[in-house]
């Protein structure tokens, strides 16, 4: 009809045809962990995580686990230069 439709998403944006589920998280290795340096891999750190990944949908498909992590900081956190 002339008018140009675009898509609110490109094709692969992270969108799925079918429904996931995660369940059972489990870290293994934690418990007095040292402070991780910048950029530290998981195996680095000693760490195992572990967790149950489920397609639920009525179609096939895979979708990646990202695991993030970072250091967790008690009281009030002071840069080395401020102004007061």
């Amino acid at each position: 009809d002339g008018v140009p439709l675009l898509p609110l998403f490109p094709f692969g944006h992270g969108l799925s045809y079918t429904k996931f589920d995660f369940r059972g998280l489990r870290v293994d290795g934690a418990r007095g962990l040292p402070p991780a340096a910048a950029g530290a891999q998981l195996e680095q750190l000693g760490l195992n995580v572990s967790l149950v990944v489920q397609n639920n949908g009525s179609r096939a498909g895979a979708t990646p686990v990202i695991v993030t992590y970072s250091k967790v900081t008690r009281g009030v956190v002071r840069f080395d230069r401020e102004t007061r």
